[in-house]
């Protein structure tokens, strides 16, 4: 018998208004910080070991992915 755990990786398309610290954006890595202006919300992403910011509009909306334990 073996202990390793196994998860499932969940793919979901998320508003960027819903967009939270933690959320793992598909082919960029995780959103570490989230920040507001009047037209674009800049994400600041953890991508190949350093932090990078990527600057969306607000009406669009992203793939991110997390991991769930199976039931």
């Amino acid at each position: 018998m073996s202990n390793l755990k196994s998860s499932t990786e969940v793919i979901a398309v998320k508003a960027i208004s819903d967009l939270e610290p933690g959320d793992s954006i598909l082919n960029l890595g995780e959103v570490l910080e989230i920040e507001e202006n009047k037209e674009i919300y800049s994400i600041i992403i953890l991508r190949m070991n350093q932090k990078q910011v990527f600057k969306f509009e607000k009406n669009i909306c992203l793939y991110v992915s997390k991991e769930v334990e199976p039931a």
